[in-house]
């Protein structure tokens, strides 16, 4: 089937995916903690590890895994210290960043020695510099040009990017063009996720599959359209409650584009973690599953936006007939009523009396009619997951 980007902008109800957790027989023996998880994608395939082409949900997860970034998220959307330590900002245009002391990159053969794996404000400005580059064709490009020349450097005008200064080698500075107090934001984005430049030169284009960084995990093995696999990086930083982390030893991830394989692996105890669409979820409420009472459910809060790709829709008429075509109390229903229905793209815990917003095309069928007579056709073209599937369907029949 055709995939598309378009439709889904049509979905205007704000919810969560269910992430279920289950305790099964994890732990292979004494000295060994085993975690299995499925990765559901809309390709099976993971062209790359490298950070600069961490554009899809997928490769972000395993990016994640592999590297870190200067400042991290915390689960209310705040960004909260990682690499970097602490910053600060009198005027939201010079921002200085203090880096964590004694981490590592991951012992690798690219290194003759640890002192070579240790990060540095070096790194930073090499990862900012590789991704900003006249050759990068990367997709965060756009996120970073307010960074003072990073525009000239992109254009080879310049050798280095002014606005980014390593003043020790824990210490590194970026001065912006006009002010921005939502920069550490950026700085959590999976495209500047700390690379190493000796990794880097030793592996050429072999290093998107070779990833070399600070992250929990290693990647000990990677099985296209199946599987990957992580192993436990011993020498990670981060320590949670006094305990180092990662807890567990290894990470099998199960790759699969069929969300109804991916619940039966679940079922039959093959995997421990899994996220679910609201129609899966609906489903699996109406299963019996053995070891339900140990299934423990989260939360996981995202942000999507789809854009339109077709020259078609630019036309009003178009828009209008899909909106007043929409009645959004029923299609919240397909999604088992865990969302609420928005008044606008802006999440309410954002900008609350943006998303309260009345001005919205209600539901009108006769209206959607008459605007569907001024164009010539209408095919719905939807991604092949099982919640795109419900939605488009719903759309189709209204």
């Amino acid at each position: 089937m055709k995939r598309t980007w378009w439709i889904a902008i049509i979905v205007i109800i704000a919810g969560v995916f269910i992430f279920l957790l289950s305790p099964k027989d994890s732990q292979k023996s004494k000295s060994e903690v085993v975690l299995n998880d499925i990765l559901q994608l809309q390709q099976v395939q993971i062209s790359s590890f490298d950070p600069v082409d961490a554009y899809h949900a997928g490769h972000i997860q395993m990016v994640k895994q592999l590297y870190n970034t200067l400042v991290d998220i915390d689960i209310s959307g705040k960004p909260v210290p990682s690499l970097a330590k602490e910053w600060e900002s009198d005027d939201g245009i010079t921002w200085r960043f203090y880096l964590r002391e004694n981490v590592y990159f991951i012992e690798d053969p690219c290194f003759a020695n640890k002192s070579e794996r240790i990060f540095t404000a070096t790194d930073v400005k090499y990862t900012f510099e590789r991704l900003l580059n006249k050759n990068s064709k990367s997709l965060g490009i756009s996120y970073f040009t307010n960074i003072l020349g990073a525009e000239k450097y992109r254009k080879g005008e310049s050798n280095n990017i002014e606005g980014i200064r390593a003043i020790d080698d824990h210490t590194v500075d970026f001065v912006l063009k006009k002010e921005d107090f939502s920069f550490p934001a950026l700085l959590t984005l999976s495209y500047v996720s700390i690379v190493k430049e000796k990794a880097v030169e030793h592996y050429g284009e072999a290093s998107n599959h070779h990833p070399v960084g600070t992250g929990p995990f290693i990647l000990q093995k990677y099985e296209p359209d199946k599987e990957i696999t992580l192993i436990k990086n011993r020498d990670y930083w981060e320590k949670q409650a006094g305990h180092r982390l990662p807890y567990v030893d290894k990470v099998i991830v199960h790759l699969t584009t069929d969300e109804n394989l991916a619940l039966l692996m679940f079922k039959n105890k093959k995997a421990d973690f899994l996220e679910l669409s609201f129609p899966l979820l609906r489903q699996l409420r109406t299963m019996s599953i053995p070891f339900s009472h140990n299934i423990e459910t989260k939360e996981n809060p995202q942000l999507n936006f789809y854009l339109y790709n077709l020259q078609k829709i630019r036309d009003t008429n178009i828009r209008k007939a899909i909106n007043y075509a929409t009645n959004r109390d029923e299609l919240q229903k397909i999604l088992s009523e865990e969302g609420n229905v928005t008044r606008s793209l802006c999440p309410p815990a954002i900008f609350k009396e943006l998303a309260s917003s009345k001005d919205i095309l209600s539901y009108n069928p006769d209206k959607a009619r008459a605007y569907l007579n001024k164009i010539k056709s209408l095919n719905l073209v939807c991604f092949e997951d099982i919640l795109s599937k419900s939605i488009a369907n719903f759309i189709a029949g209204a």
